[in-house]
C-alpha cells in the first residue's frame, strides 16, 4: 500500500466519529480515488506546486489547526488530516510534472474538500 492509500485510510477512520468532519473526508477520498466528481466545480486548494521536480511539501498544511492542538482529544484527527492534505497535494504535484493535469487538479479538489473539513474540525473545537 502507498502512502496516499495509507493516509486516505486513516483520515477515514480518524474523521468516521465526527459528523461533520467525516463528509468532507469521504468525499476527498472518493475524488482521490477517481470514484467521484465534482460537477459544480466543487472546493479548490491554490496550493503552489513545485516549479520543476515534485517536492513533497512541508510545514503545516493547516496552520490555523496549531491553535487547536490538545484540545478535546482532537489531535489524531488533526494528525490525519496533515498527513492526508500532504500526500493530496504531493500526488497532485508529482501528476503535474507527468503533464497529467486532469489528475493535478482532481487531486486539488479532493484537497479543497478537506480544507472544509479542517474547517469543520476548528468549528469542533469552538475556534472558528
Amino acid at each position: 500500500m502507498d502512502d496516499l492509500a495509507r493516509a486516505m485510510n486513516r483520515g477515514l477512520d480518524a474523521a468516521r466519529p465526527y459528523a461533520t468532519v467525516a463528509p468532507h473526508v469521504e468525499h476527498a477520498v472518493a475524488l482521490a480515488r477517481f470514484q467521484a466528481r465534482d460537477p459544480a466545480g466543487g472546493p479548490f486548494r491554490h496550493e503552489p506546486l513545485s516549479p520543476a521536480v515534485p517536492q513533497r511539501p512541508t510545514g503545516p498544511m493547516f496552520p490555523a489547526l496549531a491553535a487547536i492542538r490538545g484540545d478535546a482529544g482532537l489531535d489524531p484527527l488533526l494528525d490525519a488530516l496533515e498527513a492526508l492534505q500532504t500526500e493530496l497535494v504531493w500526488a497532485a504535484d508529482c501528476a503535474e510534472f507527468t503533464d497529467a493535469n486532469l489528475n493535478a487538479a482532481q487531486f486539488l479538489r479532493a484537497a479543497g474538500h478537506l480544507d472544509l473539513a479542517a474547517q469543520a474540525a476548528l468549528a469542533l473545537a469552538g475556534a472558528s
